[in-house]
């Protein structure tokens, strides 16, 4: 076989049930000639992961086909095999097929290379793992504390509210916010490299990405005001007594109850507020606008527009995948930068051109820059430092 991509072409194609041509079908058999291959490629039949991993796209990304997913994975008697669903699986959505060539990919990776037929090497490149539960919290005393190391359960309590950690979550419980005194301002802060989730005291749930930080109140008393830097999504508790606001450096979203997400980073030359239920009025450059769900306030060089984007990409990063949807190499990298940690580098401009392309958010970066380059972005792993081809689309 030519090459490992032609192979996961080919395997990827014939589990999910399409026609190989005749060139196909011999490539194939020729590569099942290797015991350990054969055993590999049935053992992976029989587990069912490539529908498992369609269903975890489906879940989320069109809900129609994940109720035909779901009912075909359902056991019936006199039913087909579980692999000879793939046909009109693979046939809905191009996307689902890149999708779950990533999980492909993956497996081979994993495996290891097997001779001029062997699927993949593992190479020598340190590797840069995904992003990981990472924070710190600085309490209304000035105390700092750094949550990937600190134990999980209650980590501090700050008058009469208590602060619990577990699995990569922070939460504030307390008696009542209009029974406790004022106890000050807390700021959870995640690096690069980091995620992590928190519940702040009146139950609203926060998801913040890498390089994001917030600060809140301990008690909210008239109103619930945050600051945020960086990207978050918010599940907000309702209370119509006590809006919720979300400051920036540039604007204002006020809520009752609702979910949302603001991207709000400073070194990017935009703003986006995307709201997904409910209702809220943002508030940037001076501008006021009342969202619907579906609507996304854009501010750029204090021009401010409404649009209506695609909510699965905009959310794409809290279900666990970059979602890449007419971007540009910029874009891209800094969304790698913040979430690998690393330093971005480009040998001469990169070209205008666009990008669509969903990746997980699971794999280390060496596997997720080749799929960069199947979407056609040439970069390299130099230690911590991508390096960005001239052009960005060469090969």
């Amino acid at each position: 076989m030519r090459d490992n991509q032609q192979l996961q072409d080919i395997l990827l194609k014939k589990m999910l049930g399409q026609d190989l041509t005749g060139t196909e079908e011999a490539a194939l058999a020729s590569w099942l000639k290797d015991p350990a291959n054969k055993s590999w490629y049935e053992k992976e039949l029989e587990s069912g992961n490539v529908f498992k991993v369609a269903s975890k796209v489906l879940d989320w990304n069109e809900p129609r086909l994940d109720e035909k997913m779901r009912a075909a994975l359902t056991p019936k008697p006199q039913t087909k095999p579980i692999r000879r669903i793939g046909s009109w699986l693979a046939a809905a959505s191009v996307l689902l097929f890149f999708l779950v060539g990533i999980w492909l990919y993956r497996e081979f990776l994993h495996r290891g290379g097997r001779g001029t037929e062997g699927v993949a090497a593992t190479g020598t490149v340190a590797q840069i793992l995904p992003a990981t539960n990472k924070a710190r919290l600085r309490l209304a005393n000035g105390t700092v504390l750094l949550l990937d190391s600190t134990r999980n359960g209650r980590i501090a309590m700050q008058g009469r509210v208590s602060i619990t950690k577990a699995a990569g979550k922070l939460a504030y419980t307390s008696p009542g916010q209009s029974s406790i005194p004022e106890v000050g301002q807390n700021e959870l802060m995640v690096p690069r490299g980091g995620q992590f989730e928190l519940q702040l005291p009146d139950g609203t749930h926060v998801w913040l990405n890498s390089a994001t930080d917030i600060s809140y109140p301990v008690t909210f008393r008239k109103e619930r005001r945050v600051r945020i830097d960086g990207e978050a999504y918010f599940e907000v508790a309702a209370d119509p007594a006590k809006p919720f606001i979300v400051e920036t450096a540039r604007g204002t979203t006020r809520v009752l109850g609702t979910s949302f997400n603001v991207n709000a980073y400073g070194e990017d030359s935009t703003e986006m507020i995307t709201l997904i239920s409910g209702a809220v009025r943002v508030t940037l450059a001076d501008k006021s606008l009342t969202l619907q769900p579906g609507d996304q306030a854009l501010e750029k060089d204090r021009d401010v527009s409404l649009v209506h984007p695609n909510l699965q990409a905009v959310t794409a990063w809290r279900r666990g995948f970059f979602y890449f949807q007419n971007a540009d190499v910029r874009t891209i990298m800094r969304q790698f930068s913040r979430f690998y940690d690393v330093t971005v580098r480009y040998d001469g401009q990169p070209s205008g051109e666009t990008y669509d392309g969903l990746i997980s958010r699971d794999l280390n970066l060496s596997e997720a820059l080749v799929l960069l380059s199947k979407m056609n972005i040439r970069a390299t792993l130099d230690g911590k430092t991508i390096m960005v081809s001239p052009a960005g689309s060469q090969n």
